[in-house]
């Protein structure tokens, strides 16, 4: 179905070579009408008798719609009267008003704004109004001009534009909000959006593809899927360095400590491994601060919990082959084993550890081991912000994290890590790297 949103000033040529060129199913109206006269444009689309004609001082032809043979059409047009038709603002939210309407009632239509006619305000009005509605065609009725004022009646022709550009600017301006959030979902709905509209220009087509991967592949590496991350974003590494250097250590330092991702193979990744084994660890402290971005902080401290529980586990098991799921007894000092062994699950007979064991066992098996040193150093405030995170709604209790505890919490874990990075003998491949805001 098409619809013609057309607004009318006192020229009737243009507004009748608009319906019949374009031919829509319904027209809409957007008229002047001034209250205290009751004059205005509304009156050459319906009014009896000689409205309209080439001459305003010597009307001599019929109304709008006699002229377009759509008066005997009640159904096909609608008037919309506007009575302050100097005011843009006003203009505008009439505008926008009518073409929502139409959309949403008619999600599939083709809807054409014609702004040739009417006041300077109702025709601004209606083209700002297209910019916010996805698939508007614009219009204008163009001619012969014999000096800066006029158009020759009888020249007239309808000029189409088939993709609004104003629209589809601003909305790649929203999936740039989007992305400096890390709202990749959003960012994609709105493309898929825009991709539906016709004859996108091809620069701008190759944009937004390319937007479309990069939302792809970093919504998945958000969602820890590094496979899927890998495969949508390494093609694009000149355009993004950093990140994936970064993506390729977390993805090593990922088989270290994953019995389940290590077999999978990962088409281009390097046949080496690459970084110190801990990016793992600070990946999940940039996915927190992305969360943290959000005003999700409750989510945001989860993550920093998991990732101090993490840095214990990846610690152990790449110093010192100790799986925290499954414990074995002879890799911890004699003196110890009899206690731990009373701590075995009596289900299936295996000795698990969380957060706080792993770390009493690393000061356990080695005292001077650089996460030994950071942990006593700074305990009391680790099993403070332990109780912070506990309390919450995400883990045991119905406290809404804050976000100065979150902050707290953050500048904590970063201390921490850098404190236990700095006593290693290791080198980084990669800095970590937060996404990038704007996606290029």
């Amino acid at each position: 179905m098409k619809f013609l949103v057309i607004t009318v000033g006192g020229s009737c040529a243009p507004i009748v070579t608009s319906i019949k060129d374009n031919k829509p199913d319904k027209i809409y109206f957007l008229c002047s009408v001034d209250t205290e006269t009751t004059k205005g444009s509304y009156r050459t689309v319906v009014a009896e008798g000689n409205v309209c004609g080439k001459d305003p001082k010597n009307l001599d032809e019929p109304n709008i719609l006699t002229l377009a043979d759509v008066a005997k059409e009640g159904e096909k047009y609608e008037i919309i009267k506007i009575t302050d038709f100097d005011d843009f603002n006003g203009c505008y939210r009439c505008s926008l008003d009518v073409l929502r309407t139409i959309r949403n009632e008619f999600p599939d239509a083709d809807i054409i704004a014609d702004y040739t006619g009417g006041t300077k305000s109702m025709s601004v009005g209606l083209g700002a109004a297209s910019m916010y509605v996805d698939g508007v065609t614009i219009c204008n009725v163009r001619g012969t001009r014999v000096d800066l004022v006029k158009v020759l009646d009888g020249t007239q022709h309808v000029s189409l534009i088939n993709v609004n550009e104003g629209f589809l600017q601003r909305q790649l301006e929203l999936t740039d909000n989007l992305s400096e959030r890390y709202e990749y979902n959003g960012v994609l709905s709105v493309l898929d959006k825009i991709v539906e509209l016709k004859n996108i220009p091809p620069e701008t087509d190759k944009l937004i593809q390319k937007r479309r991967v990069y939302s792809k592949g970093f919504l998945s590496w958000d969602c820890f899927d590094h496979t899927e991350a890998w495969r949508l974003l390494s093609p694009y590494k000149k355009y993004m360095i950093d990140n994936i250097k970064f993506l390729e250590a977390v993805i090593w330092s990922r088989r270290e400590i994953d019995s389940n991702f290590k077999e999978k193979p990962i088409e281009g990744l390097s046949n080496t491994p690459k970084g110190h084994g801990y990016e793992i660890v600070e990946d999940l402290l940039l996915n927190s601060e992305r969360r943290a971005s959000q005003g999700r902080y409750d989510d945001a401290v989860g993550r920093l919990y998991r990732a101090l529980e993490l840095l214990a586990q990846v610690r152990l098991k790449l110093e010192y082959e100790i799986e925290t799921g499954d414990v074995d007894i002879k890799k911890i000092p004699r003196e110890y084993r009899e206690k731990y062994e009373l701590e075995k699950d009596t289900n299936d007979g295996k000795l698990k550890i969380g957060l706080e064991g792993s770390y009493e066992l690393i000061v356990i098996v080695n005292n001077a081991d650089p996460l030994t040193k950071a942990y006593l150093n700074t305990k009391n405030e680790f099993i403070d912000l332990l109780r912070v995170r506990n309390s919450s709604l995400f883990a045991h209790g119905f406290q809404p994290i804050t976000k100065e505890e979150y902050d707290k919490f953050h500048t904590f874990f970063e201390e921490f890590f850098d404190g236990f990075f700095a006593g290693l003998d290791a080198k980084r491949y990669a800095e970590r790297c937060q996404f990038p805001h704007r996606l290029r």
